[in-house]
């Protein structure tokens, strides 16, 4: 059966991406929902720009479940710091399965679609602890993937944006990189905001199921501006000491 399967093809569902205009009408959305409590819009919108500035993997900022969690894997509070800019430290990945560690550093962005901005509001009304995961209700359950899905299903429908089922947690990292590709950032950049190789100790990215390793990257402290890029801040993601790489606000 399988054979056939794969002899004839199986129609793929179509996934869209959430572009930077789907974000700020997530925005909205969220700011006006009539059931949602004030500190858990703050927890879904943050989570949501970070997922999109961040080019992140669902598995990258979720627990597992709604009331247990890996430290070993899962994003906690210690992991992320919040001062100009955001720092998020990535313990695994799809891509980084031998926990050798990953910084990406999201820059604000200076527009209404703030990742930094999202994050400050997120910790003004949430009372964290470092050794907890980083997104959690006001209920105390944490973020996990099918309360991301959900909500971006309820959200959208709420939007009357056609084709919702199209939609998914992977819909944030094809937007952003849709979002760059729209902004004529080049392509081996927006490959480069991916995940980093553990396979090697050069720069090389992993995004979109393809591999670039640039032969120079930004790099150092000062930031960095590509001509033609207009609203959109992205992290870069730092895999290797020896090959530190920063890329700040695109706008």
């Amino acid at each position: 059966m399988q054979g056939i399967k794969r002899h004839h093809g199986v129609p793929k569902r179509v996934k869209l991406p959430i572009t930077i205009a789907l974000m700020r009408i997530l925005k909205d959305t969220v700011a006006n929902h009539p059931t949602i409590c004030n500190h858990d819009k703050a927890i879904l919108w943050s989570a949501f720009t970070l997922a999109f500035f961040g080019f992140l993997r669902v598995s990258e900022f979720v627990a597992p479940a709604s009331t247990t969690f890996d430290p070993q894997c899962t994003l906690l509070t210690t992991d992320i710091t919040c001062n100009t800019d955001l720092v998020i430290a990535l313990k695994a990945s799809k891509t980084n399965p031998f926990r050798r560690g990953c910084n990406i550093i999201i820059a604000p962005s200076q527009s209404s679609v703030c990742a930094v901005q999202a994050y400050q509001a997120y910790k003004a009304l949430h009372s964290s602890v470092a050794h907890l995961p980083a997104f959690q209700f006001a209920n105390s359950t944490f973020l996990m993937r099918q309360a991301v899905s959900n909500h971006i299903q309820d959200l959208l429908t709420r939007a009357s944006v056609p084709d919702v089922n199209c939609y998914t947690t992977h819909s944030f990292r094809s937007g952003a990189a849709t979002t760059a590709a729209d902004a004529n950032l080049p392509d081996w950049l927006i490959k480069a905001l991916g995940s980093p190789s553990p396979a090697t100790h050069h720069p090389a990215f992993k995004f979109g199921g393809f591999h670039h390793r640039p032969s120079r990257l930004y790099t150092g402290t000062h930031a960095v501006h590509p001509p033609g890029v207009v609203s959109l801040s992205a992290g870069s993601r730092q895999g290797d000491a020896s090959h530190d790489a920063r890329l700040y606000s695109l706008c």
